[in-house]
């Protein structure tokens, strides 16, 4: 694995546009009928953006074609909260969470998202003094609609530390959100 320490990606935009665009393939606007994916590439320039996620994914040419989108040492993104291990592998077909070792989800061909629950989610971000942090662990909730208010200004902190358009904050929140949310 090619650990990345997280304070080398949290003022990176262009990791930000990455996570945002890339962690929650369930979120959409239906009323736009537009996914959160589709608004972020519509509104933000990823052109700039594409040959630092190639370089930070491990992408190749045949990548997708030769390994599935799977690379022998994806770059890991490792953080430790409230002394759980939470780990995000980057490969270039897929992103992979895992909590002290065992995987809790992956965005894949094998998707499988939503695994925590809201407590589980409050008990691991307890503390953090980085709101963006508390956005790495969004893709992984399995959200109730009890908690959509508190989750929405969650996003709304996180956003704020990161070089987007503060217009686009709601649609964002709320696609995030559609994503997440319990079906």
């Amino acid at each position: 694995m090619k650990k990345v320490i997280i304070n080398s990606v949290m003022n990176n935009k262009f990791f930000w546009l990455y996570f945002i665009s890339s962690s929650f393939p369930n979120a959409l606007s239906e009323n736009d009928e537009i996914t959160l994916c589709e608004f972020m590439f519509e509104h933000y320039d990823y052109d700039a953006v594409k040959k630092w996620v190639n370089d930070f994914v491990q992408y190749t040419e045949n990548i997708i074609d030769d390994c599935d989108g799977y690379v022998d040492e994806p770059t890991t993104l490792c953080i430790v909260l409230n002394e759980n291990n939470y780990q995000i592998a980057f490969h270039p077909g897929d992103t992979i969470y895992y909590l002290n070792g065992k995987k809790i989800g992956c965005t894949g061909p094998a998707y499988e998202i939503q695994s925590i629950t809201w407590n589980i989610y409050c008990d691991l971000i307890d503390g953090v003094k980085d709101s963006r942090i508390a956005l790495l662990l969004l893709p992984v909730l399995n959200l109730d609609n009890a908690h959509v208010k508190e989750v929405k200004n969650i996003i709304f902190f996180g956003l704020r530390k990161i070089d987007l358009n503060p217009n686009d904050f709601e649609q964002i929140a709320s696609m995030m959100i559609s994503g997440i949310i319990s079906k």
